[in-house]
């Protein structure tokens, strides 16, 4: 029996490669489309018939001809039957396609869009008299993409009284009727047909224009490593009625994501107002409306202060000393510091509250903080390192203030001075960017999972006494968070995503994302800074982190099945038909996280962040999963991703396996493992720019700088423990610096 159903199967498979044409005779007329089976409805038994006719194993008066060929459309109606018929019954099951008869071919994605049930090309996009170059630059991509999607190219005028017909009109909310602020924006259809764009007073039209692209008209701009992958829904019509109305102010005044794909020119796309933390280069852009951003180098900025010239490049902070901060030459060398690059930048027309809003003053990377007498009794008195770097900071604001009002000191909360002081009260222009340094597998709203878990034994928590509060641990860690919130409410968050240590080993946290900003946003944080990965580590998810990370950024307080929908929505795009498998796929490796306890990813090493026994029993279905992924697009692009993206998973599994498939397995276990060894070595090495380029191999298993690739292998024959690249086992302590690498 199962020898017979093998035939039947590999008759399907061959016939079903076949295209059937249907005999002239069959009516064309009366039939329901996609009912094959002829039973009056359309169900999945129509898929069974469509297969078994593709297969000769029913015949032409067994099903509808006409009814079968649901891929219309697609074919230009012309009555044949092949596999696609089938592909487009499952994407109709499945809610992705709808369908439809035999339709003109279109020349655009979308038929028509109407305001009020007015034609847009009877409207006239019309901006402020004498604009300014947001404006002209935001109306331009508002004329470009609804160009692009229904063919229809507005003019764009800033003469309101040379409009005849109807108007899609921006204006600023200068009386703050809407309390705007300066990035909300609202949306409204009046009853005379005209569409009013109200904006806040200095990014609402950037975010209201793409606002409207995505929500009417069916844009959407994904972020992507090399370039913005846009992406725009067929439609027959798009009617925005009268009255509509929508109003949006983001939560966060402050929103950057550091990731791969979130560049200059999409950043705005995503409404996000910095970019590369500061946002240097988009924040000295009138175009985009300025944004929010720190002057120089804002994260370490005590690494400038022994160099002097403004004009220099910063040294490498991880590997200086904290410079004093209760002497009076530190304090007088940053106030004469910040005063010339301030001057300095004015004079090249950027200013305050416009083209930056911050200055740093904030410690380097490293914990060897001042144990002089001065500093040792202020941690004393204070309880935490954390005394010498906010009674700076406070006296820095003070003085800065007096010169340039309104100016915000930029600090951070960071390794041993992340323990509020029990004294200093940041004051009100001093900004607390508090670095959460706890566990990154459990969720910040449930912190009680990390106390139950014991927290993360490899890294505990260091007072300025050489005592600990125990080990690293979301229960403990958000307790000292939320004593900050009792000192200010000037408060960022520094939210890291990313596994520095390891490109090949990412972060499993792409599902807390969503519980993490929105317990941030409910705290009262001010904003985020959402640090991942760069374009080396396209392999690891970056680019789906980046969307999700920049859609909570802007909406934290969404529900639970809009962010999922995006989500999926994200994976459908960017992946192609077979994205329900790259999404089981992540919930498996989700899972994999899961079962270690607690973890941190911007420390710990791959086995520390997954179950290693989770991955070698599941890589068989993880790699079965992305070669279904690949055979459902026939899209290079999409496939190039998906390879991309299984790289890491590769890595992990053949590392899983290496002893029972390769080492201990049988020839059939061992021919696999070679092929998959193969594919990642290869991958890794066409990932570049110049294929097979040692650098290239080492940016991707870097994480700072150069971190040590000497064992890659030198072929795809050159079989080892994948592990043994680079990481293998766990990672207790802090980096060291030993001839050249970090270990």
């Amino acid at each position: 029996m199962k020898r017979l159903f093998s035939l039947i199967l590999a008759a399907c498979m061959l016939v079903g490669a076949l295209v059937y044409i249907a005999p002239s005779g069959i009516a064309a007329d009366d039939y329901i489309l996609g009912d094959a089976d002829k039973n009056g409805e359309v169900d999945m038994r129509d898929i069974l018939a469509i297969r078994r006719y593709l297969a000769a194993l029913i015949g032409e008066d067994e099903i509808s001809i006409d009814a079968a060929d649901v891929d219309k459309k697609h074919n230009d109606g012309d009555n044949r039957i092949t596999l696609d018929d089938v592909v487009r019954l499952r994407r109709y099951f499945v809610g992705l396609d709808e369908l439809d008869e035999d339709k003109p071919e279109k020349t655009n994605p979308v038929d028509s869009i109407t305001i009020g049930g007015v034609d847009i090309s009877n409207f006239t996009i019309v901006i402020p008299d004498k604009s300014d170059a947001l404006m002209n630059y935001t109306s331009d991509r508002l004329r470009s993409y609804i160009y692009q999607a229904c063919g229809v190219n507005l003019n764009i005028t800033d003469d309101e009284s040379s409009v005849s017909g109807n108007m899609i009109k921006y204006v600023y909310d200068t009386e703050d009727k809407y309390e705007l602020g300066k990035e909300g924006y609202r949306v409204e259809v009046g009853s005379d047909g005209n569409v009013i764009f109200t904006c806040g007073s200095m990014r609402g039209p950037l975010y209201v224009t793409f606002f409207f692209l995505e929500d009417v008209v069916g844009w959407r701009f994904l972020s992507d490593v090399d370039d913005v992958v846009t992406y725009l829904y067929e439609a027959d019509s798009i009617d925005l009625p009268i009255g509509y109305q929508k109003t949006e102010v983001p939560v966060f005044e402050y929103r950057a994501v550091s990731q791969a794909g979130v560049t200059y020119y999409n950043f705005m796309m995503l409404k996000l107002n910095a970019v590369d933390g500061g946002g240097s280069g988009a924040c000295t852009n009138a175009q985009y409306g300025w944004g929010v951003g720190t002057l120089y180098f804002h994260a370490h900025s005590y690494a400038y202060q022994e160099w002097g010239d403004i004009n220099s490049q910063p040294p490498d902070e991880y590997h200086r000393t904290q410079p004093c901060l209760t002497s009076e030459e530190t304090y007088r060398h940053i106030i004469d510091y910040n005063t010339a690059l301030i001057e300095q930048r004015e004079s090249w027309g950027q200013h305050l509250g416009e083209t930056w809003t911050q200055i740093s003053c904030s410690p380097n990377d490293n914990t060897d903080f001042c144990k002089c007498v001065n500093c040792s009794a202020v941690y004393k008195q204070e309880g935490s390192i954390s005394g010498t770097v906010f009674r700076l900071a406070n006296r820095v604001a003070e003085t800065l203030n007096e010169r340039y009002p309104g100016i915000e000191i930029f600090t951070i909360a960071y390794w041993d001075a992340r323990k509020a002081p029990k004294m200093t009260r940041p004051l009100d222009n001093v900004c607390v960017c508090y670095c959460i340094n706890g566990c990154n597998n459990h969720t910040y709203d449930h912190p009680e999972e990390c106390e139950a878990a014991g927290g993360n034994e490899r890294y505990p928590i260091r007072n300025f006494d050489g005592t600990s509060d125990g080990y690293s641990a979301n229960n403990i860690e958000l307790g000292y968070y939320e004593d900050w919130l009792e000192l200010t409410n000037n408060i960022f968050v520094w939210y890291y995503s990313v596994s520095v240590s390891f490109y090949m080993g990412p972060s499993p946290n792409l599902f807390n994302i969503y519980n993490d900003l929105k317990y941030i946003a409910a705290s009262g944080a001010r904003g985020v800074y959402f640090e991942g990965n760069g374009e080396q580590c396209s392999s690891s998810f970056e680019m789906l982190k980046a969307y999700m990370a920049s859609k909570m950024n802007w909406d934290p307080f969404m529900s639970e099945e809009e962010y999922n929908d995006l989500f999926n929505e994200f994976l459908m795009i960017y992946y192609g038909d077979g994205w329900q498998y790259i999404r089981e796929y992540i919930e498996l490796s989700d899972e994999a996280g899961n079962l270690n306890g607690c973890w941190t990813n911007n420390y710990d090493r791959p086995w520390n962040m997954y179950n290693e026994e989770y991955f070698a029993e599941h890589y068989d279905k993880m790699s079965e999963l992305f070669d279904k992924a690949l055979a459902a697009t026939s899209d290079t692009e999409q496939q190039r991703r998906i390879a991309r993206s299984r790289a890491h998973c590769d890595y992990l599994g053949l590392s899983a396996t290496y002893e029972d498939k390769y080492v201990n397995g049988d020839d059939a276990s061992r021919a696999v493992y070679e092929e998959r060894y193969a594919r990642l070595y290869n991958t890794l090495l066409d990932r570049g720019d110049t294929p097979g380029a040692r650098g290239d191999v080492i940016e991707v298993f870097g994480g700072s700088g150069t971190l040590g690739c000497e064992a890659f292998p030198s072929s795809e024959s050159d079989i080892k423990c994948p592990m043994d690249w680079l990481f293998r086992g766990g990672f207790s302590g802090y980096w060291e610096w030993d001839g050249g690498r970090w270990v």
